[in-house]
């Protein structure tokens, strides 16, 4: 009997994983690593953003500042995030999660015209 309802949990929480996965992906709007640092408070947000860095390579032992600038019109979520250590990164989520994340320091986006940790015209807001 244990055994059955066992198979039976895991069937229902199968079953709700797929139909969350299936309702984000029919909505043209989701941008689900958006979605998941926008729910998340300070601690976590920032947890979050250090383990993405730290799986990129970058030099960051702990993010001690974020700030979310916005969307573009492809629902490209930019995050910035800036490390203990000083350094800075703008953290590009794009809204398909099988394209890959782009980071690039926030040097480079001064120099671009876009400085981090700043609001934007081209950035659509949430």
């Amino acid at each position: 009997m244990t055994a059955i309802r066992i198979s039976l949990v895991s069937t229902l929480f199968l079953f709700i994983v797929y139909c969350n996965v299936t309702l984000a992906d029919t909505d043209s709007n989701a941008n689900p690593a958006h979605e998941t640092l926008w729910s998340q408070d300070l601690t976590s947000r920032k947890r979050t953003l250090t383990r993405v860095l730290k799986a990129s390579g970058k030099t960051c032992r702990r993010v001690v500042e974020t700030f979310y600038q916005g969307l573009d019109e492809n629902r490209a979520a930019y995050w910035n995030a800036r490390c203990k250590n000083g350094s800075g990164f703008m953290v590009q989520f794009p809204r398909s999660r099988f394209e890959n994340i782009n980071i690039l320091s926030c040097e480079t986006m001064s120099d671009a015209g876009i400085p981090c940790f700043e609001k934007h015209a081209q950035f659509s807001q949430r």
